[in-house]
Parts: structure tokens; sequence; C-alpha cells
């Protein structure tokens, strides 16, 4: 993932993001929930959660009400923080192959 030009990498099949410290990928924003969001490896795929955040996530500009697969180039965007979601298909040679049909 990138995230204000720095490569956040996946290292586990869950990603959980937000503003208390105890998450893998920390964003200091008050407009960000304590467990905002989380990036799950589920059948061969990641899966972006909402976590019932305050302020919503944004996938492509779409709120997130459901987990929804996610795919290289995807734009998260987290209260005033984006992310770009990028597969690296020597990490998860699988993942790179998913096609943009729904979950």
């Amino acid at each position: 993932m990138l995230i204000q030009n720095h490569v956040f990498p996946i290292a586990s099949d869950l990603i959980t993001i937000g503003r208390q410290l105890d998450n893998d990928l920390v964003i200091g924003d008050s407009l960000v929930s304590r467990r905002h969001a989380q990036i799950e490896w589920q059948k061969g795929r990641f899966v972006l959660t909402d976590l019932g955040s305050t302020s919503g996530t944004l996938l492509n500009n779409k709120p997130v009400k459901n987990p929804v697969s996610l795919y290289s180039g995807d734009m998260i965007l987290i209260a005033n923080t984006p992310i770009m979601f990028v597969i690296d298909p020597q990490t998860h040679p699988l993942a790179s192959n998913q096609t943009t049909e729904g979950f």
C-alpha cells in the first residue's frame, strides 16, 4: 500500500487501520476512528471492511458499507488520508490476478 508516498507492506493476513496505537497502520487524524477499518486476506483475495467508523471509509470514491474486494490500483480514503492499494505479484501472486468482479 502507498500512504503519503510511503510504502506500507502487507505482512500478515489481517491489517487493522485506525487512530489507536495498537493498529498495524496508525493514522494520526482526529477524524479517524480508533479502530476504523481492516484489510484481510480471505479466500485468495484482499477484502476491505469498515469497522463501524464514525467518518466512514471510501473505496474509489464510494462508501464501504459491506466487505469489498480490493484490486491493485484501488484508492482507499480513511478520513483525510488517501491510501493506494497496490499488490506486489512477487509476494501475492494469486491476488495480482484478481479481476474487478465483486466479492
